[in-house]
Order: structure tokens, then sequence, then C-alpha cells
């Protein structure tokens, strides 16, 4: 109507992707703030201290690193969809989900009984974290790079990068007991004074936390 009133007149005219190549392209790619990943140098060394696993659970055609993944919306190219909708006890996963999926993560792993490397902020503050420390199978990996992680194809840039680790963390009680059988006591523990929890974390001086009076420190990458 406004063009009428106006005596404009309006067409439509298609180009061809490969003529409109960066139009094309916004359209068929979706970026999301979570599509972001470990560069592939930092991915490889961070392999080199945990067993090898299958499959990529949290990721998309911009972010995965394994040929096997699962993508959280239709891909192609993707495996299967939705991770939270998997039976993770059939694979040997790699995961570094949105960070405010964490807590529903480990509730996925607790349900499952199923092991995980999981990439994850060194967020003492977060309720999910002292469950980092008791999920634990192995001593945490710190990642000290400053430069870890990569936005694919000029997506939006994290102003803020957290402290990260890869946790390698399982509900299978058998692997975190002997795990936490291999821990020192804490010398606080030692000392007479006792956390005021089964879990305190601390990371501070290279370490993750103490759980039940045993220090748990951090391998550095």
């Amino acid at each position: 109507m406004w063009c009428l009133e106006r005596d404009n007149l309006l067409t439509a005219q298609h180009f061809p992707p490969k003529e409109n190549d960066r139009a094309d392209t916004e359209l068929r790619v979706i970026r999301y703030y979570s599509d972001w990943s470990l560069k592939p140098l930092i991915f490889q060394q961070v392999m080199g201290h945990f067993p090898y696993p299958e499959v990529d659970v949290f990721a998309t055609r911009l972010t995965f690193k394994l040929p096997r993944f699962f993508s959280w919306r239709p891909d192609p190219l993707t495996e299967a969809m939705d991770a939270f909708f998997q039976d993770l006890r059939q694979v040997k996963g790699y995961a570094n989900p949105p960070w405010s999926l964490i807590g529903m993560v480990l509730a996925k792993i607790e349900e499952q009984l199923t092991d995980l490397i999981l990439i994850a902020p060194i967020w003492l503050s977060q309720p999910w974290y002292p469950k980092f420390l008791r999920l634990l199978t192995s001593l945490p990996l710190k990642v000290v790079s400053q430069e870890v992680m990569i936005v694919e194809l000029g997506g939006p840039q994290l102003d803020m990068v957290p402290p990260l680790a890869v946790w390698p963390i399982s509900s299978n009680t058998t692997l975190t007991q002997t795990f936490q059988e291999t821990l020192q006591t804490s010398s606080r523990h030692l000392r007479g004074k006792r956390p005021h929890s089964h879990m305190t974390p601390c990371a501070r001086n290279g370490s993750a936390g103490v759980l039940n009076g045993k220090l748990i420190r951090f391998h550095v990458l």
C-alpha cells in the first residue's frame, strides 16, 4: 500500500548462489555462540592424554572434531541428533557442550552409566563443579594456552574466555573409586583442618579441588 500510494514498483530478482555467495552462506549456515571448538593442534594435544574417543557428541558441521558426531540441529552430515536422546553407553564420547548445558550433560552421564571426555570451564562457583570432582576417573587437564578456541566462518568471537579444563568423567563407581584411591591426602586435612564439605573446590596452586579430604591436581597442557 505504501508503495502504491507513492507510485513505487518493487520487483524480485534471483541471483545464483555463485553470484551471491555471502548472502547464500548467511542463509544456509546459522551461527550460534556455542559454535566454537578447540583449535586442531590443541585438540590433538588434549587427545594425547586420554583414550581416543569415537564420537563428538555436541558438535555442528562447523565445530566437529571427529568423523562421527551428533548435532543438536538438523544436519545431513551428523550421525544422530540431540545427544540427550542418544544412548551414550554405546560410544566413547568427546563433548564440548554449550556451557549452559553442562548441568544437563552431567545428569545424562549419571543416568546412563557412561564415560565422557568433557571440555568445560573451571568455574568454581557453578553448582555442577563439585560433580566434576566426584565423577573424575583420572586427573583433569588444564588448558593454559592463550589461544585455545576457534569460531568458524567468521562467527561471533567470545569476549572473555574462562580457564578451560578437560574432565575425564564417568558414572561408573568402580572407575571413580579406583581413581580416588590414588589421590594424596590434602595437606590441609593433615593439619587437622577438615574442609567444610566432602568436596571443596580450590583451583589454586594447580589443584582442581579437594574430594573427601584428598587433593585433586590438574595436569597442565
